[in-house]
């Protein structure tokens, strides 16, 4: 493997770049066969895995996260509900306000999918060192970090 040192950081993004995209196209294809199993959509499996996450939530909070409209929420939770996914709760200090909750088949499609790409993680992991992992898991962690850093700037600066 050729070392990337002396790489400027704009050769070195682009080189990130490139192998993140084709990483990511390979975890997604078995992804998209999970889902396609299941008739649910990137957009639907985001909500799903957004509720799985942090519990109920209300539309308005799932159509920011997604950055889609109202209608188009209201859409995507309506089929989710109606394949027994989600339901909908009605909030109880106030009976006006819907929350969006995962159902027992949401959670289990999810770790489905999850145990699916966890085989994947498992196949490459098998073929690193002790080392190559310990420094995945590093690089991972510290980039994570730097992101949320840079998206909690970003909505503050909204």
């Amino acid at each position: 493997m050729e070392k990337k040192v002396g790489m400027t950081d704009k050769a070195l993004a682009e080189f990130l770049t490139s192998k993140s995209d084709e990483m990511m196209l390979h975890v997604s294809r078995t992804t998209l066969r999970e889902l396609h199993k299941d008739d649910l959509s990137p957009n639907r499996y985001s909500i799903l895995k957004m509720l799985d996450k942090g519990g109920d939530e209300r539309m308005g909070c799932l159509a920011e996260n997604l950055n889609v409209s109202a209608p188009a929420i209201t859409t995507m939770v309506d089929k989710l509900e109606q394949e027994n996914y989600v339901e909908r709760v009605r909030d109880v200090d106030d009976r006006r306000i819907v929350n969006v909750r995962l159902t027992a088949k949401g959670s289990k499609t999810l770790e489905r999918i999850r145990e699916e790409r966890l085989k994947i993680l498992g196949y490459l992991l098998a073929r690193m060192t002790a080392r190559e992992k310990d420094s995945w898991a590093e690089l991972y962690e510290k980039i994570t970090s730097l992101l949320r850093e840079k998206n909690a700037r970003l909505k503050r600066n909204r």
